[in-house]
Formats: structure tokens, sequence, C-alpha cells
């Protein structure tokens, strides 16, 4: 499958310089088997990995989907559904085309909960799986996040000289989202 991507792509194994994954937070079993893949193609090639994260594709799918510079100045709230009524949310600061995050993903089940964020969530723009709860204005409108655009953060990540060896291409887990929880003591 290597080979045919490489094939398609008109290059050849060694011209590959480093491979990128979306490390999540996501569908665990995904995210695990996109890092394994990755671990793999790198110990195979010696080559780095660049691990992005799940909201940093989602704010940057936004940033590419915005008409001009001016329009993208602006506070993001990204939120991705866990499960039953929990998130992830993380927020990021876009000015002139160059995004900062804020806060590192955290998993939030409220608008009550959103105050550790530290952000004014007035003045932030909701994008991706909108919550029940959230009120502020949203920027959800159809737009998708793609391998694309993965491929251009794991670009500038390269150019900073950001790779990590395979061994340390490891998913996001975001503490509190587990799915194994007890039901009561005597089940312990």
């Amino acid at each position: 499958m290597i080979d045919e991507v490489c094939r398609n792509s008109g290059i050849s194994r060694q011209q590959l310089d480093a491979v990128a994954f979306g490390c999540g937070p996501g569908s665990f079993t995904g995210v695990r088997i996109a890092a394994a893949a990755v671990q793999g193609i790198a110990l195979a090639f010696d080559i780095p990995v660049l691990p992005v994260g799940s909201s940093e594709v989602l704010a940057q799918a936004w940033l590419k989907k915005t008409t001009s510079k001016a329009e993208s100045d602006h506070t993001l709230l990204t939120s991705i559904r866990s499960r039953a009524e929990l998130y992830y949310l993380a927020s990021f600061r876009v000015e002139q085309g160059d995004m900062t995050r804020l806060v590192p993903d955290a998993l939030f089940v409220d608008a009550a909960a959103c105050a550790m964020l530290e952000t004014d969530l007035e003045k932030c723009a909701c994008i991706g799986a909108q919550p029940e709860w959230w009120q502020g204005p949203s920027f959800d409108d159809g737009f998708q996040a793609t391998a694309e655009d993965v491929a251009i953060i794991a670009r500038q990540r390269f150019a900073n000289g950001e790779g990590v060896d395979a061994a340390a291409a490891l998913p996001v887990y975001v503490n509190g989202d587990s799915p194994w929880r007890r039901t009561s003591k005597a089940s312990a």
C-alpha cells in the first residue's frame, strides 16, 4: 500500500523525509491504528514522525476556508465529540493567518466546566461538533478537515525540526476520557 501511495504521488520511498499522522484526540481505535502505522513506516525508512492534533487540524481546516487574512482574526473553540455528552475542547487565537494554541485539549461535559478554559467564551466561535449547551457563535458550516490540513501543519513542523522518533509517536490521551467506568464499588 505504501508503494502504491508513493507511485501515485510520483515519488520513491527514498524521497520520504518524514511521515505525519492525526494523533487525536478522537476514536481510540482509529488513532491507535494511525500511530502504529506511522511508527512502522518511520522505523522502516528511518525518518521522523510528525504528530498533529485533531483540534489543530480542525482549526487549520477553518483557516484554509477563510477567504481573506482579515476574516481570520478570531478566537476559535474547537469541539470534537467524545461520546454521549462529552466533548474535547481546545482554543486557538488566529490572527492574520497565524494560529496560536491558547488552551490544550481537555474533556468537558457542559458550559460550567468550560470556566477552566480561561477563554472568554462570549468572544469565541465554535467549530466542529457543536455541544447542545453551546450558546455562542458557530462556524460549523459544513467544512471538513482533511489529510491536506494535517500535511499543512506537518510541513511547518518539519521545517522547524519538530519531528519525533517513531517510539515517541503516540496518540493524545485526554485525562478523564475512559469508557471503562466502574458502575459500583461492588463490581470493583
